[in-house]
């Protein structure tokens, strides 16, 4: 079977197989939610949420699905990326969508779900009033079962 990259685009949440790669293309602000499960073939689940807190749909079925998953799979991988607040806006702050308020309840949420514990890298922007645009893009490379961050240039 062929290899097929699955972009995974804004308030979209996609399931693959080991034949693809899942990718959330340039993140900036977005924060990207990754899993993988699986020991002899690796699957994957990606949710790209712009604003977590406003658009629940993406993350909330991350975190349903991670739950049901976590009672089959011991080797279940979380993953992070995104979440710059770098371009937040003073509306943005006065509203509370800032990026570093959407990382705050991206990590208070997989808490509450008990899922922390499968957290394995939080490649989220940790800085309150980043400098420069992290245009990462979180990659899921089922074939290899491994995870990372990717820089772009920009984003897409």
């Amino acid at each position: 079977m062929p290899l097929e990259i699955i972009f995974v685009a804004m308030n979209d949440y996609r399931t693959a197989c080991t034949t693809n790669i899942l990718t959330s293309g340039g993140l900036g602000p977005c924060i990207a939610l990754g899993m993988l499960y699986g020991s002899k073939h690796h699957y994957g689940r990606m949710a790209h949420c712009p604003q977590p807190a406003v658009v629940l749909e993406p993350l909330n079925q991350f975190l349903q699905d991670a739950q049901k998953l976590k009672k089959h799979y011991a080797n279940l991988r979380l993953y992070l990326a995104g979440g710059c607040s770098h371009g937040d806006t003073a509306e943005y702050y006065a509203e509370g969508l800032d990026a570093a308020t959407a990382r705050t309840y991206v990590l208070e949420r997989l808490a509450a779900s008990d899922l922390l514990a499968a957290l394995r890298k939080n490649w989220m922007c940790a800085d309150h009033h980043c400098t420069s645009d992290h245009a990462s893009e979180l990659v899921l490379d089922l074939p290899d079962g491994t995870a990372s961050l990717r820089k772009r240039t920009k984003l897409r």
